[in-house]
């Protein structure tokens, strides 16, 4: 499972992140704060009281967390990384004395990385 190393609470609710495995990106949630939990984070001051717990979640004070596996692909997703990624991938992939290659970089990067539970 991947966990975020760092992140960053930036305006207009936005989560700037950096997982285990080097993924980086920012992701936007105005349209996610929703709830008794995550409510409260409409406030901007406490929006930007965000931190990483011990299990690479992001947190609040008010016990909202994010599922870093959830953030991973909100990431992949919205920045279009996934799209480029596999773009990258068909053109090593393309040629068969770097197949292998692709195929290892994906696994260990992105899509198939092996679960820690």
């Amino acid at each position: 499972m991947r966990k975020l190393k760092d992140v960053v609470a930036r305006p207009e609710y936005e989560l700037q992140g950096i997982f285990d495995g080097g993924l980086c990106g920012v992701v936007e949630l105005k349209n996610r704060l929703f709830g008794v939990m995550f409510e409260p984070l409409r406030d901007l001051a406490f929006f930007a009281c965000a931190r990483v717990d011990s299990f690479g979640a992001v947190v609040w004070p008010n016990g909202a967390d994010l599922d870093p596996a959830e953030l991973y692909a909100l990431l992949l997703t919205s920045s279009g990384l996934r799209d480029r990624l596999e773009h990258g991938y068909r053109e090593m992939a393309a040629d068969r004395g770097r197949e292998t290659e692709a195929n290892e970089w994906v696994e260990a990067k992105c899509f198939y990385a092996p679960s820690d539970s």
